[in-house]
């Protein structure tokens, strides 16, 4: 270990109630020596935010309105002192060698840019699970980006440390290094994406750029996630949707293959929605997605060109 590696830890709080004592407990109790916490807190409604002065190394930062996930985590990933930044959900509860062991995995090469650990379940009343949420992202052809092992019980079958496509945004481990290479017009997330797929787009722009993501199963941590699915709503089925058309179209190589799998991916999304009653959303995000085609396309050029001067030796 780097005796200056100290990660700085970063979480967009929303009204998170006891959620956020319990992550930063289970951050208390690492036993990496070296990190720092900053809270970018998006105008909060619940008192979420009354128990933080118990805790060490904490910077609490209070936006005066929502500004997104995307928006919030670029504010404190902009403060952070760390060498290595660990965006973080505050529904995450780390087992106290997570840092240790991210990091561990971090340093085995300077082409490693992302890592991404062992995250499993956590039921809403806070009991740890034998289930997967995620071993680290995969990317089929239809760009709709799944987790490694959701939903599957533990037996063994992801103890073994491996590259994978990407981290989910709920608690990936970055070399500030790869983030300044990938930042788009200064941002790392995306902040047109507001919340959700934000961590795909980074994924995927830091694969295009040369950058490895690594899986490591000695670092475990349990994740609540969405329960009920990013669905719960329409604002919601119509964020993912938008979302999902925006980082494909900025990052997607759209060969025949892949072409063929998005067609018939939305194909299949469109009789879901016609179906459920949702075709209000899908509308929207047609809407919204096309107000913001613009700066997925600008964004798309500027990593393609920067991927093709790297292939043929630039920089």
């Amino acid at each position: 270990m780097s005796p200056d590696a100290m990660v700085s830890i970063v979480i967009v709080n929303y009204n998170a109630g006891e959620l956020l004592h319990r992550c930063l407990e289970s951050i208390a109790w690492q036993t990496y020596p070296s990190w720092e916490v900053i809270i970018v807190d998006n105008a909060s409604q619940d008192q979420s935010l009354r128990s933080v002065g118990q805790f060490d190394q904490v910077t609490v930062i209070r936006n005066s309105d929502n500004m997104g996930f995307a928006a919030a985590q670029n504010q404190g990933l902009g403060l952070a002192q760390g060498c290595y930044l660990m965006p973080l959900n505050f529904d995450i509860e780390m087992t106290p060698r997570f840092l240790d062991e991210m990091v561990a995995a971090m340093e085995l090469s300077p082409t490693i840019g992302i890592v991404t650990g062992k995250l499993m379940a956590m039921s809403t009343d806070g009991r740890h699970l034998n289930t997967f949420y995620s071993a680290g992202h995969v990317m089929p052809a239809n760009g709709y980006a799944l987790h490694r092992g959701e939903g599957e019980s533990d037996h063994g079958q992801y103890d073994e440390m491996c590259e994978v496509f990407g981290a989910p945004g709920a608690a990936p481990l970055y070399r500030r290094e790869m983030l300044e290479d990938i930042a788009f017009r200064g941002q790392y997330f995306d902040e047109s994406l507001f919340t959700w797929y934000e961590d795909v787009d980074l994924d995927w722009r830091a694969q295009r750029l040369g950058w490895r993501c690594v899986y490591t199963p000695k670092a475990v941590a349990y994740h609540l996630g969405h329960p009920e699915g990013h669905g719960g709503n329409l604002w919601q089925l119509a964020i993912g949707i938008r979302n999902r058309w925006l980082v494909v179209l900025a990052n997607s190589d759209f060969r025949a293959g892949t072409v063929h799998a998005l067609l018939r991916y939305e194909f299949s999304l469109l009789r879901y929605v016609v179906r459920n009653g949702y075709l209000s959303a899908y509308v929207n995000a047609w809407k919204q997605f096309l107000g913001l085609m613009q700066t997925a396309l600008e964004k798309r050029r500027w990593t393609m060109q920067r991927a093709r001067s790297r292939r043929s030796g630039g920089k």
